[in-house]
């Protein structure tokens, strides 16, 4: 490390780097759920209790309100537990500590650089350090990481694999308490792979440590055998790992996907271009790349091999000029392939992919720039110029991704052609209340493709505009059509029943109703829905405990409370009437409903 160094500098990096973070992400904070935040935390009930996260490490499918969505990130999804109890589905907390959890990953870049360029006998290596890590913390390729709720995944398991890599190079030192060390490196893997996958890569880029820096520093052969005793504990915690993934989820590395590792390796290379594009002109970013998949070679791919593989000959061919560059540049690779290699995950290219490798690719440009484009009179003010820039982009892209309105307008403009980006822009026009306009983007989605992984949530979205529009047949048109091609499809059961009321349909609403209490027993809109049902048909007796249910299962709903109230009434329980009519009138939004609460009140 670099003894000399005075130790008010490490805070004094420490306080640059959460300045320029703040800075750069300030107007994060009141942005809305997005995208998977509302599988995982908005829709997700397991959130909203602290005793649910023992749960989370024995039960994947607690993580989610979507059994399609099938995952194992107990510690990311016990910290939206944690955010919950603090600001309920207020997005605030959930924002700032990502906010958090990103500059502190930020100092640990800091940390990591240091360390390998002073290992590696790099000239001034505290503010190369700094520039590589205000880069990291302010690029705005992060912003799908940091500004998106759910890319948390991404930021916890970064922390953990940069703190493991950290502990190992402690272990490596020789110093007292060694065994301590590795023994913490190994407890941060397990914590990363539990954060997410990505993970996973932690002990090649170990690897590449020690055969890069270490092996030669040391003097050690290439063929010694005793320093890769230390990788052993690491191969236990990962078949551990897989082991209760495996047995928790029913699969090892990712759920069966329509498309084929050969398919997906040759759609990562051409999209590694992309990536790179993106690293060094972050400028046209996008939530949704319209990249097509692809099923056979095409130019583009033999061009993004030969491009790789040249920077991997010249890595290489630095191994012993520039030991930092190499290493660096074969942690941006060994990062980046548990995700853009040849295991399928339904997102062909999503930017907070880069989050983790980024590290490796920043680090390793910075040294060569610094080395070859830079002057020493020039390095401070253009290296100042270059973190403020960065700084105005991230900052600005952040106000696209403010709620899905501004995210997925922005989208539909850069991908016209994608069914899912006309998709969610006619979902979020939807939720404004632009019905009209919502139906004619959700129509186009469908006009583009009719039989896309999502277009269920389509046929049930663009339901909901022409209910809201007074075409109640078109609409039950469209939840039919929704529920014939996802037969599991709750939310569109539902719709269905409250269409088929408005229709003049009780017994089929009731139908409906029930169907969607049998698919999820644990949605308390389905029980009230059900209980409305056989209300209105002046079943009361079918309809009390279904009523009851949804008290149950979300007791502070008004709805729920007034129908209560109103049917104990008609049964002639006047206590009972009157003690759920006080609940809802407390539950009450407007005048309007405090005063038919009070009316039943006595």
């Amino acid at each position: 490390m670099d003894k000399n160094q005075p130790k008010f500098t490490l805070t004094a990096a420490a306080l640059i780097i959460l300045i320029a973070v703040v800075a750069a992400y300030s107007n994060s904070l009141t942005g809305t759920f997005l995208f998977d935040d509302g599988h995982q935390i908005a829709k997700n009930p397991n959130v909203r209790t602290l005793t649910n996260i023992p749960r989370y490490f024995v039960d994947a499918s607690v993580g989610s309100s979507s059994y399609q969505s099938l995952g194992y990130r107990p510690v990311t999804y016990s910290s939206f537990a944690i955010n919950y109890a603090v600001s309920g589905y207020s997005p605030w907390s959930y924002h700032l500590l990502n906010l958090l959890l990103h500059a502190l990953n930020a100092f640990l870049v800091f940390l990591l650089v240091r360390r390998v360029l002073h290992d590696t006998g790099h000239d001034d290596p505290f503010y190369v350090a700094l520039f590589a890590s205000l880069v990291f913390a302010v690029h705005p390729i992060q912003t799908g990481g940091v500004t998106y709720i759910s890319g948390r995944a991404s930021l916890l398991a970064a922390l953990f694999y940069l703190a493991g890599f950290i502990c190992f190079m402690r272990f490596r030192d020789g110093t007292a308490r060694r065994f301590v060390w590795v023994a913490l490196s190994v407890l941060c893997y397990l914590l990363g792979l539990l954060s997410k996958e990505v993970a996973v890569s932690l002990p090649a880029a170990l690897l590449a440590y020690d055969l890069i820096i270490i092996y030669p520093k040391r003097g050690w052969r290439a063929t010694s055998v005793k320093p890769l005793l230390a990788y052993a504990p690491f191969a236990a915690a990962l078949v551990f790992y897989l082991a209760v993934r495996r047995s928790l989820t029913g699969y090892v590395a990712a759920p069966e996907w329509y498309t084929t590792p050969l398919v997906y390796l040759m759609s990562q290379a051409k999209g590694a271009l992309m990536y790179l594009r993106l690293l060094v002109l972050p400028i046209n970013q996008n939530v949704d790349y319209d990249i097509a998949a692809t099923a056979r070679p095409e130019p583009l791919v033999f061009v993004s091999v030969a491009i790789f593989g040249l920077l991997l000959y010249w890595l290489l061919r630095l191994r012993r000029a520039l030991p930092s560059v190499t290493f660096f540049g074969l942690w941006a690779l060994v990062a980046a392939l548990p995700e853009s290699s040849v295991i399928p995950i339904p997102d062909l290219f999503v930017e907070y992919r880069m989050y983790l490798p980024s590290v490796g690719f920043i680090a390793a440009l910075t040294v060569v720039s610094g080395r070859v484009v830079m002057p020493p009179s020039y390095r401070k003010p253009l290296a100042a110029s270059v973190v403020a820039l960065l700084c105005v982009l991230t900052f600005n892209r952040n106000f696209v991704w403010a709620d899905e309105y501004s995210l997925w307008g922005d989208a539909v403009v850069k991908a016209p052609y994608s069914p899912r980006t006309h998709a969610n822009y006619g979902s979020a026009l939807l939720r404004r209340g632009q019905f009209s306009e919502g139906a004619d983007e959700l129509t186009r989605s469908l006009e583009i493709d009719p039989m896309f992984d999502q277009s269920y949530n389509v046929y049930n979205d663009l339901g909901q505009c022409y209910m809201n529009m007074g075409r109640v047949d078109e609409a039950l048109t469209q939840y039919e059509t929704a529920t014939a091609m996802f037969p599991g499809f709750v939310e569109g059961f539902i719709n269905a029943g409250v269409a088929y009321m408005r229709l003049g349909r009780p017994g089929d609403a009731v139908t409906a109703f029930r169907k969607a209490t049998l698919l999820d027993p644990s949605n308390e809109l389905a029980h009230y829905s059900l209980g409305w049902a056989y209300k209105g048909l002046g079943r009361l007796d079918d309809a009390l405990p279904e009523l009851k249910e949804a008290e149950r299962l979300a007791p502070y709903v008004y709805n729920t409370r007034m129908e209560l109230a109103e049917l104990y009434a008609a049964k002639g329980m006047a206590a009972e009437s009157s003690s759920e009519a006080e609940a809802a009138y407390g539950l009450a939004k407007d005048d309007s409903q405090r005063r038919d609460a009070k009316a039943l009140i006595k």
